[in-house]
């Protein structure tokens, strides 16, 4: 009865989900028609219908090179090729935040001195408001991918040393208590028994970072980039291409979307050995 009520629980599953994504479109083609009807921005839609945004992919064509034909391929590769510039940023700041944050959050709760000496000022750096440091990043590095990489970086840091940290703290003791009865070192009860307790909750706050990894990225991209999705996006607002930047934020959504599932997979996957639901 399990065997054939779960194919069946994921078809409905997948059935509700074609069909909000259905009304969801409808509802903004509706509000697309009446807003456009009555609020036209310097002659531009308010608010763009989707066959609007689509046929916007065209007119990217100009991120290509000067001179390219307006097509949709030209367009779709210019899409992609400012996809991967960002995505490589965006990649690149996440793992660099990560892997800086995981081990400053373990020497955090592996030594009580440097616990002291560091906590302080890493919960005072946590306070400080991402966006304001965004002109910071630029006065330091300008546009570069270097800074905007920096920035994600700083960015993912200052969630992730926290969350690694707390989760550390919330080891139950008698685990900890269990593996010192039978003479555990403690690099070892490190090892065998914090780390693996810690997974989940890190692994959460990754999840969490990425969700938000590509509004900082950006954020990043939109003050200073020459080029990726933000820059694209300033561009169009520059020229009031409001088509084209609700392409953007579609786009945004989707490769949230999609990174968001392959991070689950990927993570189910470590966590394999953990009880299911």
């Amino acid at each position: 009865m399990l065997a054939t009520s779960r194919p069946h629980r994921q078809r409905r599953a997948l059935t509700y989900h074609i069909a909000s994504l259905v009304a969801l479109l409808a509802f903004w083609w509706l509000l697309s028609y009446y807003t456009n009807s009555a609020h036209i921005i310097h002659g531009a839609s308010a608010l763009p219908s989707p066959l609007s945004v689509l046929n916007a992919i065209a007119g990217l064509s100009v991120f290509l090179a000067p001179g390219t034909p307006t097509t949709l391929a030209h367009g779709l590769a210019a899409l992609w090729q400012n996809t991967l510039v960002s995505a490589e940023r965006l990649l690149g700041g996440v793992l660099l935040g990560a892997a800086i944050g995981i081990t400053a959050g373990l020497l955090l709760a592996w030594s009580k001195l440097v616990r002291l000496l560091v906590q302080g000022p890493v919960l005072l750096v946590r306070t400080i408001p991402l966006m304001a440091l965004v002109p910071l990043f630029l006065a330091w590095w300008g546009g570069t991918s270097f800074g905007i990489l920096a920035f994600i970086a700083f960015a993912v840091f200052s969630v992730v040393v926290i969350s690694t940290v707390e989760a550390a703290g919330n080891v139950p003791p008698e685990l900890v208590n269990l593996a010192r009865t039978l003479g555990a070192a403690r690099f070892r009860i490190y090892r065998t028994v914090i780390l693996p307790a810690i997974v989940p909750a890190v692994i959460g706050g990754l999840r969490v970072v990425i969700g938000i990894g590509w509004a900082l990225l950006l954020a990043g991209e939109y003050l200073g980039a020459q080029n990726g999705l933000g820059h694209v996006l300033i561009m169009a607002e520059d020229y009031l291409y409001t088509a084209r930047m609700a392409l953007i934020v579609v786009m945004i959504m989707v490769y949230t979307f999609v990174l968001d599932r392959l991070f689950t997979l990927a993570a189910d996957w470590i966590t394999r050995w953990m009880p299911k639901d």
